[in-house]
């Protein structure tokens, strides 16, 4: 009787002893695995979105109510330059900007259902990246009244909405949007135009 006392004190210390090694080294071996060993992480998933701007050579974020520059370009043309944050299309989007004139609800740039530029992201990460310098090019477009050239003077301080559409690399158009943006904007026409052509 005696001698199964002290083999169950024995067992007890022996368990406790154990208890504290575990807490000093971290090492439970009877410990059940946590859920972090079993849970598959969410975190990393990348759904596809674009974010509208402006720019030639970087992304500049447009909200309603912001400028876009109206720029007369080398050819004679006029267009205004695009740009956008995208996630979770690839490394690589074809990108198709259209601009409405609000004040008699016609678009003027980006008529072509088929005129889509393809380009590369740029700072791409896995996920996200950004592209800038594609145009919205006013080409195609008649005017209700007068010439282009007056009704492109006419678009300075006018509201205009400009809208963008893209989808991965590899989609052939027409193109029916994976992710698309708008802005409600303001229209402000390239210094050398307005100060050449459109003085009176």
């Amino acid at each position: 009787m005696r001698r199964t006392a002290w083999l169950g004190i024995a067992t007890v210390a022996a368990c406790a002893a154990g208890d504290r090694k575990d807490a000093v080294d971290g090492t439970d071996t009877d410990a059940p695995e946590s859920d972090a060993d079993t849970d598959t992480d969410t975190d990393t998933d990348c759904d596809a979105a674009l974010a509208i701007g402006t720019g030639l050579s970087g992304f500049a974020p447009l909200s309603d109510g912001d400028t876009v520059r109206v720029v007369y370009g080398p050819q004679g043309g006029w267009h205004v330059d695009t740009a956008g944050s995208v996630s979770g299309l690839g490394e690589g989007v074809l990108v198709r900007g259209t601009l409405t004139d609000l004040r008699i609800d016609e678009p003027i740039a980006g008529l072509d259902e088929t005129d889509a530029t393809g380009v590369p992201l740029t700072e791409y990460d896995g996920c996200t990246g950004t592209f800038a310098g594609v145009r919205a090019v006013i080409d195609d477009y008649l005017p209700p009244e007068g010439t282009l050239f007056e009704y492109i003077c006419g678009l300075d301080g006018a509201p205009l909405r400009l809208d963008l559409a893209v989808v991965t690399l590899a989609t052939a158009p027409p193109l029916t949007a994976e992710a698309a943006a708008s802005a409600e904007v303001v229209g402000l026409l390239d210094s050398y135009f307005a100060t050449e052509f459109c003085s009176d």
